[in-house]
């Protein structure tokens, strides 16, 4: 044989693009060796793939032994042979972490939110801290008279100062441009972070806001890179106006109901991202979400909000 075959007696064999390994090419025999094609060392047989291994199967070299080829192994690309791409495919429906049944229940205790099962047997009682206002004024009269409040949602530019009350914040909008919003005052305690970023000298705030004709209000303030909402209405979300970016749904957990002139009240809590905040309450859900739900009510069949949020 001529020394440019012997060459290829050790070839190097590239698995996928992502790394080569030197291998001893299976089909070569040196006359000056002897024994089994991809023997590596005296009474071990190999499998000719140059893994010294007994048993030579998991090595990923395409030969059935889950490597992520479909043609010969299992398909799933985790390299264990057993088929499962994720420990997700072993979730059963219905317990805690996994998706809600077909028919969107779940194990006792848990609560089927967003089509996953949560924990529902827990609640807080009602901090009567936690209040929560917004008051605003429109242009009035004049000749001609100026347009109405805002019955779809408008946008304003206007300034807002943030004064810290000591266990309160309040935060004040005015300077407003297209002469309809005179000003609107927000008040909320008690302060969660990061409201104290807003603490100082008057910033430049984006103001978006509608007044419903059910007496519905929703507003959103952006301002310092936060967003800062408002909810006082039968339904978290109205368009054009909140524009949440993370998940958000009430949900019945273990607070209970009362009698009421209608039937029951019962007191929601609230998924807000990753975390759970209760009606009454106010705190910090998550890492990129504040919340202050003073009213997160089912009466009677009827949602009921009041609430403020901040987003960032």
């Amino acid at each position: 044989m001529s020394a440019d075959l012997r060459g290829l007696a050790a070839t190097f064999a590239c698995i996928g693009l992502a790394a080569c390994v030197r291998v001893p090419n299976p089909n070569y025999l040196d006359g000056a060796e002897s024994g089994t094609a991809g023997e590596t060392g005296p009474g071990v047989t190999g499998d000719g793939d140059g893994d010294p291994s007994v048993t030579g199967d998991g090595d990923g070299d395409g030969d059935g032994d889950g490597d992520g080829e479909p043609a010969t192994g299992d398909g799933d690309g985790d390299g264990d042979g057993d088929g499962d791409a994720t420990d997700t495919d072993m979730c059963e429906p219905g317990t805690l972490g996994c998706p809600c049944t077909a028919l969107e229940t779940c194990d006792d205790d848990l609560a089927c939110v967003l089509g996953e099962c949560i924990d529902a047997s827990s609640c807080q009682p009602v901090d009567d801290n936690v209040q929560i206002s917004v008051t605003r004024s429109y242009q009035m009269g004049g000749d001609p008279p100026p347009p109405p409040p805002p019955a779809t949602p408008a946008t304003f530019i206007c300034s807002l100062a943030a004064v810290d009350n000591g266990d309160s914040a309040t935060l004040t909008i005015g300077q407003c441009n297209a002469g309809v919003l005179v000003s609107a005052t927000m008040n909320l305690a008690p302060k969660v972070a990061p409201i104290e970023e807003l603490f100082g000298a008057p910033l430049a705030a984006s103001v978006t806001l509608v007044e419903v004709d059910d007496g519905s209000f929703y507003m959103r303030v952006n301002v310092a890179g936060m967003d800062i909402y408002y909810v006082d209405g039968p339904s978290l979300f109205y368009e054009g106006v909140t524009m949440y970016p993370w998940a958000i749904a009430p949900f019945s957990s273990s607070c209970g109901a009362t009698p009421s002139m209608c039937g029951e009240t019962e007191r929601l809590a609230m998924l807000i991202d990753d975390g759970v905040v209760f009606d009454g309450n106010a705190g910090m859900p998550s890492g990129e979400a504040s919340a202050w739900i003073e009213t997160n009510l089912d009466v009677c069949g009827v949602k009921e909000y009041e609430v403020a949020l901040i987003a960032y």
